[in-house]
């Protein structure tokens, strides 16, 4: 397929392409490796697009090896950091219900954990303690010392290391440490606790990951930042709102009722009509739409739904609205700092 640089469809794949390409500035993609791999994949179909990027991911990978093996940490690391990248894209599309959805999930990781072994600055792999489950989390240093911090999540399909390229290193480079995690609902934290899913009280994982972060003498609890992007630009907020000891949020971009956004955002928009015309509508739709396919396929193991008419109620509880009191006071009582990025 030839990409179209103007087509922003969320989980459609030039959007998708364009996301993993994007982080090349860190090393995370190479420009000719990503046109090449494209160039293999059929549009739409989802079997080229895993196939393609797990042959370009493995070629990545096994070169990253050689060159470990010969004492090129250099090249070893960034090759790594590579294959990660290209794993994360290949398993995409690929349902959870496959084998080989934990598979490519595990490469990704496995590839990203050899970079890190690599680094001149170590990053630290976490298990968090959160309600009887585990948030696995990284610690990027800024440093030595104490330091301000900032906690950064993703959204209803990102990876922390995705996260690490996007905001990781730049943290670090500020002197600032990073402290990334995955929460309930994104994808290493349900595939370490499989009934984890999506919950519109993300206050609750934050203050277990704020309570780790306060236990570090390298922490500037006084410096406490939360970022989050996309459908974190939902859950940063909605944390920030219940946990003072958060001084500063960024949501990216501010997110204030998600059942809203995705109607509006949606292909799919019926008005009134019964569950089972609006499943069998999008049954119908998903099968040329990509981007259709993709959601509910994603949504049926991050938010626990079966059916398209689940999907859209689910997301009703996912709104700031109502809270403008406890922004209000949080804001004046504890100088927390909210910055939208648009």
């Amino acid at each position: 397929m030839k990409v179209n640089f103007r087509d922003k469809t969320v989980g459609g794949f030039n959007y998708e392409f364009v996301r993993g390409i994007s982080t090349q500035h860190i090393g995370a993609a190479e420009f000719g490796e990503c046109m090449e791999t494209l160039d293999r994949v059929k549009d739409g179909n989802f079997e080229s697009w895993i196939n393609e990027w797990t042959v370009t991911a493995d070629r990545v990978a096994n070169y990253a090896v050689k060159a470990r093996q010969l004492g090129d940490r250099t090249t070893a690391r960034i090759a790594f950091l590579k294959a990660s990248n290209y794993y994360r894209m290949a398993v995409f599309y690929a349902s959870q219900t496959e084998q080989r959805h934990t598979e490519l999930w595990k490469r990704s990781k496995d590839c990203f954990h050899c970079m890190m072994q690599l680094m001149d600055t170590p990053i630290e792999s976490l298990d968090i303690d959160f309600e009887g489950a585990k948030l696995p989390a990284y610690f990027v240093s800024g440093g030595g010392g104490k330091r301000p911090t900032l906690i950064a999540l993703g959204g209803f399909d990102s990876t922390m290391e995705e996260v690490y390229c996007w905001i990781g290193t730049a943290a670090a480079d500020y002197g600032w440490h990073c402290l990334i995690f995955e929460g309930p609902g994104q994808w290493s934290a349900l595939k370490l606790n499989p009934s984890l899913r999506f919950r519109s009280d993300y206050e609750r994982p934050v203050k277990s990951v704020v309570d780790y972060a306060l236990s570090r003498p390298d922490v500037d609890g006084e410096k406490l930042a939360l970022i989050g992007y996309s459908m974190g630009g939902y859950l940063a907020p909605r944390a920030a709102a219940f946990e003072p000891r958060i001084k500063a949020c960024i949501p990216n971009t501010l997110v204030v009722d998600a059942g809203e956004a995705v109607k509006e955002a949606s292909f799919f928009k019926l008005g009134r009509v019964s569950d089972r015309i609006l499943d069998g509508s999008y049954s119908l739709i998903s099968r040329r739409n990509a981007y259709a396919r993709w959601y509910l396929q994603h949504a049926q193991w991050t938010l626990g739904v079966r059916y398209p008419h689940e999907y859209f109620e689910a997301w009703k509880p996912y709104t700031l609205k109502g809270l403008e009191i406890i922004f209000t006071l949080q804001c004046s009582s504890s100088s927390v700092k909210m910055i939208s990025l648009t």
